[in-house]
Formats: C-alpha cells, sequence, structure tokens
C-alpha cells in the first residue's frame, strides 16, 4: 500500500503529468440469465488484467461503459471490490462513485476503495439534480464526495456526461466548488472528465479557462480524442488533456497505437487510425446521434456476455463486425481495422469468453 500512497501523492502534486494520459472505461463481464444477470467475477479479472497488459496506463470501473450507474449500490459495490482482486502492474486503477448513492454508503465505500488500491476516483453531476440546478447548487451537491476523498487523501475528479446526467456539468459549477474546498483541498481535484458531443462547448471552454490550468482535462467523447490531444499539446512536451475511452474497453490496441503516434507528433498516423476508430465507435450508435454508442454491442462480440438486464443477439452485434470487414478493404483504413479486430480477441480463443466471430475477426487480423 506504501507504493499507491506515494502515486496518489504524486497525482495530486502534478496531475498534468501524472493522471494517467488515458483510460479505459471498462465493460462488465456478466454471467446469468434475465431479469438480472450477475457479474462474472472470473471474467471480470481476466478481461480487466488483458486490457493492462496491452498497455492502458489507467482503468476504470463502474462507469457507464459497464452499466454502472444501472446496477444497484451492492452491484456497483461489488464492481469495484472484484476490481480490487485484479492485478495490474503499473496500469493505475480509478473508480466511478455514483454520487445518487446515500452520503454514507459512499463514503464507507471511499475507506474501502482506498484500501483495494485504487489511485483516482470519480463522480458525475449526477442525475438527482434537476437540470435548471443553479451552479451553487451543483457544487454543493458535489461537496460532500469531494471532502470525503480528501479525507482519506484520494485524489479525485468530476465529469461532465449529460447522456446519464441530463445536462453537462459547467465549468462555473465547478470553479465554485474549488473555492468551497479551498486552496489546500482544491489540490485534490485532479481532474475534470468530458463526454459531451460538442467540443468547442465542452472540452474546448474547460481548456480555455484560468482556472484549470493545474487540472488534466479528460476527452470522454471519443471521436474527439485526436483534436483533444492537438489542443492540449504544450510547448514542453507535456499534454493538459488525456482520455478516458468506453471505446478503448474494445479497442485497447488502436488507443495504444493513437497515443503512441501522439507522443511522436505523428498527426498522419493518428488520423488514419482515428477515422476507423470513429467509423466504429459510430456503428454501434442507434438513430439518435447525440446519444453515446451501445458499447454492449462491443461486450457480446468479445465474449463478455449480454448486458445487466436485456440481450444482445448475434444479429445485432454482428453490425460490428460487418462494419470492420469493410474498413479493411480499405488500403489506408487496414491498419486501424486489424488493431481494432486484434482488441475484440483479446479474450483468447477456446475457452469460455471465446468471441462467437472469432474466426472473422481474426481474418481482418491475418490481412
Amino acid at each position: 500500500m506504501e507504493g499507491i500512497k506515494e502515486i496518489r501523492k504524486e497525482i495530486i502534486a502534478d496531475p498534468i503529468r501524472n493522471v494517467p494520459p488515458w483510460t479505459v472505461a471498462l465493460l462488465d463481464p456478466t454471467k446469468g440469465n434475465l431479469p438480472r444477470r450477475q457479474i462474472d467475477v472470473v471474467g471480470t479479472i481476466k478481461y480487466s488484467e488483458s486490457i493492462a497488459r496491452e498497455g492502458a496506463p489507467g482503468v476504470l470501473f463502474a462507469a457507464s461503459t459497464g452499466w454502472g450507474h444501472a446496477r444497484n449500490f451492492e452491484e456497483h459495490r461489488q464492481t469495484l471490490e472484484v476490481g480490487g482482486q485484479a492485478y495490474f502492474g503499473t496500469t493505475l486503477k480509478q473508480a466511478l462513485f455514483r454520487i445518487e448513492d446515500p452520503l454514507e454508503k459512499n463514503q464507507n465505500l471511499m475507506k474501502e476503495v482506498k484500501e483495494w488500491g485504487y489511485a483516482i476516483v470519480w463522480t458525475r453531476r449526477g442525475s438527482n439534480l434537476p437540470p435548471y440546478a443553479s451552479d451553487r447548487e451543483v457544487a454543493d451537491n458535489l461537496l460532500p464526495f469531494a471532502e470525503s476523498a480528501i479525507e482519506n487523501e484520494v485524489p479525485f475528479g468530476v465529469y461532465s456526461i449529460s447522456t446519464v446526467d441530463g445536462v453537462p456539468l459547467h465549468a462555473s459549477a465547478v470553479k465554485l466548488l474549488l473555492e468551497e474546498l479551498g486552496q489546500k483541498g482544491a489540490k485534490y481535484l485532479v481532474a475534470i472528465k468530458i463526454t459531451e458531443p460538442v467540443f468547442e462547448e465542452s472540452t474546448k471552454l474547460y481548456l480555455d479557462d484560468p482556472a484549470f490550468t493545474e487540472k488534466k482535462i479528460v476527452q470522454g467523447w471519443d471521436a474527439f480524442y485526436t483534436r483533444a490531444l492537438k489542443a492540449g499539446k504544450r510547448p514542453d512536451g507535456t499534454n493538459q488533456c488525456g482520455a478516458t475511452s468506453g471505446a478503448a474497453a474494445c479497442m485497447v490496441k488502436a488507443y495504444n497505437a493513437i497515443y503512441n503516434a501522439a507522443t511522436e507528433n505523428d498527426w498522419d498516423a493518428i488520423n488514419l487510425i482515428q477515422k476507423v476508430v470513429t467509423a466504429t465507435f459510430l456503428s454501434m450508435q442507434g438513430a439518435d446521434k447525440a446519444a453515446f454508442p451501445d458499447l454492449q454491442i462491443a461486450k457480446r462480440v468479445m465474449g463478455l456476455g449480454h448486458p445487466l438486464t436485456e440481450s444482445r443477439s448475434l444479429k445485432e452485434v454482428e453490425k460490428l463486425v460487418i462494419t470492420l470487414e469493410k474498413l479493411a478493404e480499405s488500403r489506408e483504413k487496414l491498419l486501424g481495422a486489424k488493431l481494432i479486430a486484434e482488441s475484440l480477441l483479446i479474450m483468447g480463443k477456446n475457452n469460455p469468453y471465446s468471441s462467437p466471430f472469432y474466426d472473422r475477426l481474426e481474418a481482418i487480423s491475418n490481412l
């Protein structure tokens, strides 16, 4: 535990350098039958450790990618407890708290998460407030969570994600929260994650605001990842922007390649891979183009089970594989398609988690 204590101190002292440059918002392997499936403990550990082995600097448990918002508190707690059992080496564990849960339960969970070795905790604006809530009401709603993290000496971040909360977390509300925490407490707020469909009205506003100069701005809407990397790059080589990606949960090799290319300023290589990532990402989107794509489709393709309270047929999820096969026909998009196909196969073959489309995906990876 001494090692993680030092890592937390480093994150608080310099978020720009020490918050993971990119994080995978993990899927949620499940088993069992309707009306309510259960977390697959073995599958969760194997899957999350596989993601870490592919080079992800950070992983996030209990995010909306893994339907964390749909679980009851005990299911949510179990997800984080199981994550605590996984071994990741240098990959940092992060936990998303639901601000709608009773404060006392979240305060107890904060103590447990600290002992389970999580480096950073996060929470959202919250759907427990009406869309018209004032900045002061939003800041006051976040304050008890922030105080609990500070009391336990755990760095924390806050989310803007309208697809879950119904409205963005405005920069003005976060600034009020920083004021309420005071100079010492405000240092524990190390990052703001932005998962919004309009870059100029969300990510760019935070980047342009002097109040957040020392905070990591984490891009969550995957189509803007490359744009955020460009916008956050600083003359000293550091990058104020990072990413927490649900798409990386099924495209981890592609995201690793994008990050490595960004460190070399190879934007041409990034753009080629990003086009394929975006096309694959959007293939899981429904009719509402402002809604986040259904990443449970990718979970089913990877062999990790069905959603908590729903099902996804093979016919429904095959569209992801078909999209990749079409992308692989293009010479300039082949590399990206191969990286994504290989990512979808990280659970291996001839085991309970083997992809139902293993042979087709392997054929893409072998092109």
